[in-house]
């Protein structure tokens, strides 16, 4: 499923021009039933290369209340981001998470 929103918001990005190949900040959503399972996930998703953007409690979320952004330079190429993307569904799930989504700027070569 979550292959299908890749290519959904890949589709997006090449209607308005991307470049997929360049390298630009993608952030990624994952939300989980605890700050302690947020804290855990986060310091491995550290040692992988991300940073933390932002956390936060959102109280309309009763199950999975603990909001989590990373970010990471990656180019958007389907087979690479399909492959962070899977990485990161698999370490939320070890830490009790639900990955969101991602999404990222649009980036255009310099022949556009």
């Amino acid at each position: 499923m979550q292959t299908i929103q890749n290519r959904r918001v890949l589709d997006a990005l090449e209607k308005r021009g991307d470049d997929h190949g360049i390298a630009r900040i993608v952030d990624h959503a994952i939300y989980f039933r605890s700050a302690a399972d947020r804290t855990a996930f986060a310091n491995t998703a550290v040692e992988i290369g991300f940073r933390i953007q932002l956390e936060s409690q959102e109280l309309k979320s009763r199950e999975r209340p603990f909001f989590l952004n990373l970010t990471r330079s990656d180019p958007v190429i389907r087979d690479h981001i399909n492959a962070v993307v899977a990485q990161l569904i698999d370490l939320a799930e070890q830490f009790n998470g639900e990955y969101d989504g991602w999404g990222c700027e649009v980036q255009k070569g310099s022949s556009h």
